[in-house]
């Protein structure tokens, strides 16, 4: 069961990552945007190094 959560975490935040282009804010977007994009990326880390232990 947890490989499967882990599994579907990772496709999940993969899909995101693809639609933000990789969290690379577009040029010209606000500081919101921005740092909606920062904290995805961030939890994208966190959760690659929860799903490895």
């Amino acid at each position: 069961m947890l490989e499967y959560e882990h599994k579907f975490a990772a496709q999940k935040i993969n899909e995101i990552k693809k639609i933000t282009n990789d969290y690379s804010a577009s040029k010209g977007a606000c500081n919101t945007f921005k740092a909606l994009y920062s904290k995805l990326k961030e939890f994208d880390q966190d959760l690659v190094t929860h799903i490895h232990l």
